[in-house]
Formats: structure tokens, C-alpha cells, sequence
């Protein structure tokens, strides 16, 4: 089985195209990154990021599966200081905190799940390989400096990395399983692009190629898009404590079919103090879909709240699907057992607006006391019966 699901603590990205073979394992001892020191990697440029900005979105890649960060400690390069998500272009304002790619498979009598990050704990594990070349640029624009014939958009980079790096200097143990990664053996492609004309410079592709390259048998597999996302200006003290989440299905053009999006905005697109929109204002919609998965795939959204206080830390859960974490929070899920849960489960969960709504009638555990207060919705939003 394969899958793919958004997921997040105030989820999503622009789009992403998920491409994939059954992940059966063959040897392949060349192509499995080397266990390299954190002291090799901090001396070069990789791992890097580089920003697509063609279009009207400025949007920032990494060959570490992480994506829309705006920042990596570890890299020289210039580049490595990234915008995240920028939308208008030049605006300031900013949709992305940070994502990250999460893939989960049971090998053998082992549950696990390698991540590009794990949202809460300070746990990545995903990187690329020693003397790799970094993230490669293309352009189909004649005269770029990048022009490819090969390439179909304005701008496009490509990134190879692995889960295969275990030097505990480097990849921290998950402090909530208490052991230290355990690589499912896979090599990720990462092929993205962006358009610089209209209709198509606000949004971004993303394809992903994944590769079995070790030597266990991979069931169960499922992939998840996991994205924190701040809508704010960078210059408006907290503005990011104050959007909600939540997905919708749209149809194509014809109406032949759908596709699930997820999406986070700010609840009123922050007015200045006279309650008027200006420069400032974050009025514009983060959204993720994954458009292209391989056929008869779950799809599935979930969305929840890290928070040091574990009352405030909470996620929708249908009675049905009762899955304690094994912590005193039933939001953030820590560990691989726990993100392998998130993943496979088959919910697509309300709304956050509806957080605040009478649980008595519906089939989700209630939010715990402390949430029953708006303190996450503070403004009034005309809703309708999401039931309906």
C-alpha cells in the first residue's frame, strides 16, 4: 500500500507532485549516502536551499526535505538564507515557517518514519550526500545563465538527498522513542518548478522520485506533507499566532475530478489600527495540494496545535479513530509510531473554524476546556453548518 496525506500544526505548501515506484529494495552500495561528520557537511555548501522567484511567489527548496524555511544554520552559501514563502513578491508577506517531507513504512517488526523535520523535537533526517553538487538550476528562458533545453519553466531545481545518514552528531535521536534513526534505505529526487507569466506565477510544482536503495522490504508505505505556516508580514509583531486551517475539495475546470487542498490563512488579513487594509495586511491564502498521486491513493488532512502547555495542545479526532500518544497532549504526534499513525489514518479533518462548535452532535472527542475560549479565533467570522 501507498499513500500520501497533508498534514500539519497550521498545515500545507503550494502544489506537489508525488512520483513513486513500489519501494521493494535491490543493492545498489554506490548510491547509499556515506555517514559523513557534522563538521564535513558545516565546511561545505550542502546542505543549501535556493529560493524560486520567477514568478510572483518566492518560495525556498532545500536538498534536506525541508521546504519554505527561511533560514539554515549550517550552510555558508549565500542563498541559504531563504524567504520561505513570500507572496506578492517583494511584499513582506510571508506564509511558511517551515515544511517538511515525512515518509513512514513498516520494515519487518519496525514502525518508522524519516523526516525532513519533525515540527516539534529538533530531529531531521533527511540530507544529501558527501560532494554532491547541491541543489541544480535549469531555465527553459533562452539567455538564462541556467537555459536547459531540457527544461519546461522559467525556473527549476533539482536536489537529491537521502534518510541514510545515522551519526547521532548530526541526526539527533527522536527523544520521544529514545532510540536513533533508523534509515528506511531511500533516495528522494526532488524536482520542483515555477512559471514567471500568468495564470501560473502563484504557485509552485513540486515532483518527488522515491527510491528504495537498502535492503529492506518497505509495507505500508506512506507520504506526508507537513507544513507550520505563519501568514503574516515579517515587520507585524505576532502575526502568526492568529490563522486557522483547514481543506477543501475543488473541482478541475471540467468537473471530471477533484483534488483535496489543504489551506492556512489569518483570520481578518491583519487591518492596521484604524480596521483598514494596507501593505502590511496578510489578506492571501497558503494552500498544498497533491495533484498527481499514483492511482487508487488514500488522500487524507490533518491538522493540530503544538504547544509547550499540553492542554493547548490539540488536534480533531473522530471518536472512531481513538489513538492515545502515549503523552499528556492529543495534538503533536511524537515519535515514529505516532507520525506513522497521522499518516495512514484515514481522516480529513473540519476545519479549525469549527474548533469553537457544539462537539455534542458530532462524532470528534470535544477540545480539552482550555480551548473552549477563542483564543486562537478572536474575531467574528460568518460560518455556515459545515455538516451541510
Amino acid at each position: 500500500m501507498f499513500s500520501w496525506k497533508l498534514l500539519g500544526n497550521l498545515v500545507c505548501v503550494i502544489s506537489a507532485l508525488f512520483a513513486s515506484t513500489t519501494l521493494h529494495a535491490y543493492s545498489v552500495e554506490s548510491e547509499v549516502a556515506p555517514r559523513v561528520s557534522r563538521q564535513a557537511l558545516e565546511s561545505l555548501e550542502y546542505p543549501m536551499g535556493r529560493d524560486h522567484s520567477s514568478g510572483n511567489v518566492v518560495f525556498t527548496v532545500t536538498n534536506y526535505g525541508m521546504l519554505g524555511e527561511w533560514q539554515w544554520p549550517y550552510s555558508t552559501n549565500p542563498d541559504s538564507m531563504q524567504m520561505g514563502c513570500e507572496f506578492p513578491k517583494g511584499s513582506g508577506i510571508l506564509h511558511s515557517f517551515f515544511g517538511a517531507l515525512w515518509i513512514g513504512a513498516v520494515a519487518g517488526e519496525d514502525t518508522i518514519v524519516s523526516t525532513g523535520a519533525d515540527g516539534w523535537q529538533n530531529v531531521h533526517e533527511l540530507y544529501p550526500d558527501f560532494g554532491a553538487e547541491g541543489i541544480l538550476r535549469l531555465s527553459n528562458r533562452p539567455g538564462d545563465a541556467d537555459f536547459d533545453a531540457s527544461a519546461v519553466a522559467d525556473e527549476e531545481f533539482v536536489a537529491v538527498y537521502y534518510d541514510t545518514l545515522t551519526n547521532p552528531a548530526y541526526v539527533m535521536p527522536d527523544p520521544f522513542e529514545g532510540r536513533s534513526h533508523i534509515p528506511l534505505g531511500l533516495k528522494i529526487r526532488q524536482h520542483s518548478y515555477s512559471f514567471g507569466e500568468q495564470p501560473d506565477d502563484d504557485y509552485i510544482l513540486i515532483r518527488y522520485t522515491i527510491t528504495n536503495i537498502g535492503s529492506k522490504h518497505l509495507q505500508g508505505v506512506h507520504i506526508g506533507a507537513f507544513f507550520d505556516s505563519d501568514v503574516w508580514h515579517r515587520d507585524t509583531p505576532n502575526g502568526f499566532t492568529d490563522d486557522f486551517a483547514g481543506s477543501r475539495w475543488v473541482p478541475n475546470f471540467d468537473g471530471t475530478d477533484s483534488v483535496l487542498v489543504g489551506y492556512v490563512a489569518d483570520d481578518d488579513g491583519d487591518p492596521n489600527s484604524e480596521g483598514e487594509w494596507d501593505e502590511f495586511s496578510a489578506r492571501s491564502v497558503f494552500s498544498a495540494a497533491v495533484i498527481d498521486p499514483p492511482s487508487g491513493q488514500n488522500r487524507g488532512f490533518n491538522w493540530w496545535i503544538s504547544n509547550g502547555n499540553p492542554c493547548n495542545d490539540w488536534g480533531p479526532v473522530l471518536q472512531t479513530h481513538d489513538r492515545p500518544f502515549g503523552t499528556d497532549a492529543s495534538g503533536t504526534p511524537e515519535g515514529d509510531r505516532n507520525k506513522y499513525y497521522m499518516m495512514s489514518n484515514p481522516e480529513i479533518d473540519i476545519d479549525q473554524l469549527w474548533s469553537l462548535y457544539d462537539f455534542s452532535t458530532v462524532p470528534y472527542f470535544e477540545p480539552p476546556f482550555c480551548l473552549r475560549e477563542p483564543l486562537y479565533i478572536r474575531h467574528e467570522i460568518p460560518v455556515v453548518d459545515w455538516r451541510r
